[in-house]
C-alpha cells in the first residue's frame, strides 16, 4: 500500500514520514510556488523523517526546565543532592538531607523522638535562590516528635499547626526577587484556616505592591496577586485537603486554577512579580498551613500547564475532588449532604485516601491529621503518647462537600484518645463527648435541607430533660430532646412525625427513652427542612450537648426510605450493633 497525496508520487508506508512530510511541505510551500518542483526537490522533502519528542522522564525540571526557583521535598532535577536542611530540637544541631533520606528513616534517626525544623529549603532550579530562616521560633516544621510531618503519607513542610493569627512561620530569600511578566507558578499546599489573611507565599521587600496567593477576610475569597487581585473562588475551596494552585500572568491575560480547574481569567495588571517569602506575609503576623512544592517560571507556561500539573498531581495525588468512588458506603449510597465517620466511607479510582479527623494531643497541644487506617494501626496512639489524651479538633466531611465539623476551643473538644489509649465502642474507634460538659463540633456551613439522618451514638444518660442533643442548630432546635429521644415541646414536627428507627425498628422517639448502649438512630423526615449546624449542641446553650460516644453521622437532603434498610445493613455490618 502507499499514499499519493495528489503529487503523483508513491510513498512507501514503511518510511513513517507522514508528520515530517506534512511539516516539510508546509515549510517549502513558497519554494514550490516560485520554483520548478523538480524530482530532486521532492526527494529532499521525502528525506525528512519525523522524530518524536523524547518521552517525559517524570522529573519535573528535566521535562519542563527554566524555572526561576523551585522547592520540594522530592527531586525536581536529576542532579539534586540535598533538598532541605533541618535543625533538631534536642541540641539545635543542623544537617542537610536528600529526598530519599527524608523518607528512609535517616532524618528521624537524626532527630530521634524530638522535633525537626527547616532552616534552609534548597532551590533546585540551579539559580541558588534558597529560602532560609535563622530564628528558631519562626522555622517551619518537618518532624514532629520523631514523625515526619506528612499529608496522606507524603512529607510536607508545616508552617503552622492551626493557622492562628500571629504564628509567623516562614522561610525567606536572602535578596529581593523581581521577575517581569510573563510569570507562572505552581504550588502544592494547603489553605484550610479561615482568618484575616493566610498566605502560601508573599513579597519580601515590597508590602505596598505585594505579590502572593492568600485566603483573605475570614470566610472570604482566595486571591492571587500580580499587581492587582485575581479572585479565584470563595472559601469553599478551603478544606482539609492539599491542593494544586496555578497562576499564569502574561501582562494582558491572567489565569488562576485550583487542581487543574480554571477558576478565573482576566487582566490582573502588568506589574513585576516581587516575591521572597514562603509562608506568612510581609508583616509577619499570619501563616499558611503547609507547602509541599513551589515552582515559579519566568515565562508563560500556558502550553505546558496541564503537563506540569499532571506531573505534580501524579506525585502528590492532589485531585481528590475529581476522584470517583469505586466502592464503599458513599459509592453504594451517594449524594450525602455531609458524612462524618471514623472509617473510610469510600475507595476512590485515583487512590485517594481520605483524612477523617484532626487530633490535638494534650502534652503540647500540637495537632495532626489522621486517616482511618492510622487511627487503628497504632499511629494515632503513638503520636499522642502514653498517658496523654487526644481531642478531636476537626471531624472531616467525607461527602465531598468539605463541610467539616470543627471545634477550636480546647475545653469543648471531644476525646478520641484517653490516657494514651484509643477510645472504643464495641471494638471500633469512637469519639467521646464528656459527661456533664459542653463538647460539640460546629459545621463549616449550616445545612438547612436535611431529610434523612443516620447516626451511631451511645448515650451515657437515658433521661435528663434537654441534654443529649443528637444534632443541633445555631438558631433552631429541630432535634430538641427531652425526657425522651425527641421532645414534643420544641422539636420540629417534620422530625418527630417522620419515620424514626432504633436499630432498624420503627420507634416513636417522643415516647421512648434513649438507649444507653451503642445504637443506630435512623430518621426519615416528612420534609427536607432539617436545620443542622452543630454536632451536637443545642444552639449556644451550655449543658445541652450529647454525653457519650459517637462513631458515624450521615445526612442526606433527600428521602432515603427506599435505601434505609440497605444503609442500615451497611452500617451494622461494619459496627455489629445489633
Amino acid at each position: 500500500m502507499g499514499l499519493g497525496l495528489g503529487l503523483g508520487i508513491w510513498w512507501p508506508t514503511q518510511t513513517s514520514i507522514i508528520p515530517g512530510l506534512l511539516k516539510a511541505l508546509c515549510a517549502r510551500a513558497t519554494y514550490c510556488e516560485n520554483k520548478l518542483c523538480t524530482t530532486a526537490t521532492l526527494e529532499e522533502i521525502a528525506a525528512v523523517r519525523y522524530t518524536p519528542p523524547p518521552p517525559p522522564t517524570g522529573i519535573l525540571l528535566v521535562d519542563y526546565p527554566g524555572a526561576a526557583a523551585a522547592y520540594s521535598l522530592r527531586n525536581l532535577i536529576d542532579t539534586t543532592t540535598s533538598v532541605v536542611r533541618v535543625r533538631r530540637s534536642s541540641d539545635n544541631t543542623e544537617q542537610d538531607f536528600s529526598a530519599a533520606e527524608i523518607t528512609d528513616g535517616t532524618l528521624t534517626t537524626f532527630t530521634g523522638a524530638n522535633d525537626g525544623f527547616v532552616t534552609t529549603w534548597y532551590d533546585q532550579s540551579g539559580n541558588n535562590v534558597n529560602v532560609v530562616q535563622a530564628t528558631a521560633t519562626t522555622q517551619p516544621q518537618l518532624v514532629d516528635s520523631g514523625v515526619v510531618c506528612n499529608y496522606i503519607g507524603i512529607p510536607i513542610v508545616k508552617f503552622s499547626e492551626t493557622g492562628a493569627f500571629g504564628i509567623n512561620k516562614n522561610l525567606k530569600t536572602t535578596s529581593e526577587n523581581i521577575i517581569p511578566q510573563p510569570v507562572s507558578y505552581f504550588i502544592a499546599g494547603r489553605l484550610n484556616i479561615k482568618q484575616t489573611q493566610n498566605n502560601l507565599f508573599d513579597s519580601r521587600f515590597n508590602n505596598s505592591n505585594r505579590q502572593t496567593i492568600e485566603e483573605t477576610y475570614a470566610g472570604g475569597s482566595i486571591n492571587m496577586f500580580s499587581g492587582n487581585y485575581l479572585t479565584l473562588s470563595t472559601d469553599s475551596e478551603l478544606g482539609e485537603y492539599q491542593k494544586l494552585y496555578t497562576g499564569l500572568f502574561n501582562t494582558t491575560n491572567s489565569y488562576g486554577y485550583i487542581n487543574g480547574e480554571e477558576k478565573v481569567n482576566g487582566d490582573a495588571g502588568n506589574n513585576n512579580m516581587d516575591w521572597g517569602i514562603l509562608g506568612s506575609l510581609y508583616r509577619g503576623d499570619q501563616a499558611c498551613n503547609n507547602i509541599s512544592e513551589f515552582v515559579m517560571y519566568p515565562s508563560d507556561e500556558f502550553s505546558n500547564r496541564v503537563l506540569i500539573e499532571d506531573n505534580i498531581n501524579g506525585y502528590y495525588n492532589l485531585y481528590q475532588g475529581t476522584g470517583t468512588p469505586t466502592s464503599g458506603f458513599l459509592f453504594d449510597y451517594p449524594n450525602a449532604s455531609a458524612a462524618y465517620s471514623l472509617r473510610a466511607l469510600a475507595s476512590y479510582d485515583n487512590g485517594f485516601i481520605p483524612v477523617v479527623v484532626r487530633v490535638r494531643r494534650s502534652s503540647d497541644n500540637n495537632v495532626l491529621d489522621f486517616t482511618s487506617a492510622q487511627i487503628t494501626d497504632g499511629s494515632l496512639e503513638n503520636w499522642v503518647g502514653a498517658g496523654n489524651d487526644g481531642f478531636v479538633v476537626i471531624w472531616y466531611d467525607q461527602s465531598g462537600n468539605e463541610n467539616n465539623a470543627l471545634q477550636s476551643s480546647t475545653g469543648n473538644q471531644p476525646k478520641i484518645i484517653s490516657n494514651g489509649s484509643l477510645i472504643l465502642d464495641n471494638g471500633k474507634p469512637s469519639i467521646d463527648y464528656s459527661i456533664g460538659g459542653n463538647d460539640n463540633l460546629g459545621l463549616t456551613r449550616s445545612i438547612n435541607d436535611v431529610n434523612s439522618v443516620f447516626i451511631i451514638a451511645h448515650s451515657e444518660i437515658s433521661t435528663n430533660n434537654y441534654t443529649q442533643i443528637l444534632l443541633g442548630g445555631y438558631s433552631s432546635e429541630n432535634y430538641a430532646s427531652g425526657d425522651f429521644i425527641i421532645g414534643t415541646s420544641y422539636s420540629a414536627p417534620f422530625v418527630r412525625d417522620g419515620n424514626n428507627y432504633l436499630n432498624g425498628n420503627l420507634t416513636d422517639f417522643t415516647t421512648n427513652t434513649r438507649p444507653i448502649d451503642q445504637t443506630l438512630y435512623s430518621m426519615i423526615h416528612t420534609s427536607a427542612n432539617g436545620h443542622v449546624g452543630q454536632l451536637t449542641q443545642d444552639r449556644g446553650r451550655g449543658g445541652r450537648s450529647w454525653q457519650g460516644k459517637m462513631q458515624e453521622i450521615i445526612l442526606y437532603p433527600t428521602d432515603q426510605s427506599a435505601n434505609r434498610a440497605g444503609i442500615e445493613t451497611n452500617i451494622n455490618t461494619e459496627y455489629t450493633i445489633y
